[in-house]
């Protein structure tokens, strides 16, 4: 009871905060607001392309020639690509030169020629990808055809996908600004509950109250217990409306599994309000331990994303400065969430939090016992 008498305690005076409101509240949104609207053309999925015409000449055999065909038909169905057969080699080349087409593809023995118009760059790279997604398919039902009893015929025609199933682990679906920004400036507001967390026992000596807290019948245990989770309910409190905010004003995406987001921003904020208190205990003077937590925050911020997607090739030095990053987990793993389903990264981090966490909260302790006083 009296651990819950102190987290109410705490969770008044933090709400008498009018800074923290504006901290937590307006500046997140405006943040969220200005981002996402400033930056929209930079997130564009969409990507305008002229007619793709296609010409196409057979050189090939039979078998090949045939694939493609039925592979043209559903491109064609499914796409505004249009292709049409040349018929001679001239024709095609001489066609290419006048800019008739956007490209002229010869078919050999499973091998293919793309002749390509040079004022179509953007066009040119649709025909490559189309082309090359082709080959492989074929070359692929061609090697699964020669252990399968129904026959390079059949796995050939466009009824091949009984042989090749696609799952996209990339999902095509991707935050727009708005979205993107929703999630990382509610993830980074959560960390900046690093910035309170050091004066939660501190505030009190500043204030001439540790000692009055001593004396009463608590215990230290039952006032960090007690004030941790003061803090802890106040970020979340802010953090929620911040979400419902994004989601019903700003119309952001969040997906279906809001509480599993929710739970993994509570860990988040658990995280930044235990490591503030152990580098207020572990630092000499508050003065240093502000240096120190705004240095580590605007570095997690920066590397984890919260002002433009960052990253790194991979194996390189920067790729792991980024991966060390709290704000780089949570982002990775709520969108992982909202985006392709998965839940894998999502409990990885979530229980990530937790472990280095409770770490913070025993070294945390273990300097709180050594101390007379708070």
């Amino acid at each position: 009871m009296r651990i819950i008498n102190l987290m109410v305690k705490e969770i008044k005076s933090y709400c008498r905060d009018k800074q923290m409101f504006l901290f937590y509240l307006a500046l997140p949104i405006g943040l969220m607001f200005i981002l996402g609207t400033a930056l929209s053309g930079a997130f564009a999925k969409d990507v305008s392309i002229n007619d793709v015409n296609i010409l196409y000449k057979s050189k090939g055999d039979s078998e090949f020639t045939e694939s493609f065909k039925s592979f043209i038909k559903k491109m064609e169905k499914e796409s505004d690509l249009s292709f049409k057969e040349a018929k001679g080699t001239l024709e095609g080349k001489e066609a290419i030169r006048k800019g008739e087409y956007t490209a002229y593809i010869e078919l050999h023995s499973k091998e293919v020629k793309i002749y390509k118009n040079s004022t179509t760059s953007v066009e040119q790279s649709v025909v490559q990808a189309i082309m090359q997604n082709f080959v492989d398919r074929y070359n692929a039902v061609y090697e699964i055809a020669k252990i399968n009893p129904k026959g390079i015929e059949e796995a050939t025609t466009a009824s091949n996908s009984d042989y090749m199933k696609e799952r996209a682990l990339n999902s095509p679906n991707k935050p727009n600004a708005m979205d993107y920004y929703a999630v990382v400036m509610t993830t980074m507001t959560a960390f900046f509950s690093l910035f309170h967390s050091f004066q939660l026992l501190r505030g009190e000596t500043v204030l001439h109250t540790s000692d009055r807290l001593l004396s009463s019948p608590i215990s230290k245990f039952e006032i960090f217990v007690g004030k941790v989770l003061g803090i802890l309910v106040v970020n979340m409190m802010f953090l929620l409306a911040v979400i419902l905010f994004s989601k019903y004003v700003f119309k952001a995406n969040w997906g279906d599994h809001l509480f599993l987001i929710f739970l993994l921003l509570a860990t988040e904020v658990f995280l930044a309000v235990s490591l503030g208190i152990c580098i207020s205990y572990i630092a000499k003077t508050p003065q240093t331990t502000s240096v120190i937590s705004v240095v580590f925050v605007q570095l997690a911020n920066f590397f984890g994303g919260a002002y433009f997607p960052f990253t790194a090739e991979e194996g390189t030095f920067l790729h792991l400065i980024v991966n060390l990053s709290p704000l780089h987990w949570a982002n990775e793993g709520i969108l992982d969430v909202i985006y392709t389903g998965s839940f894998d990264t999502a409990f990885s981090v979530l229980f990530s939090n937790i472990g280095i966490a409770l770490l913070f909260i025993l070294i945390t302790t273990f300097a709180l016992r050594r101390r007379e006083g708070l």
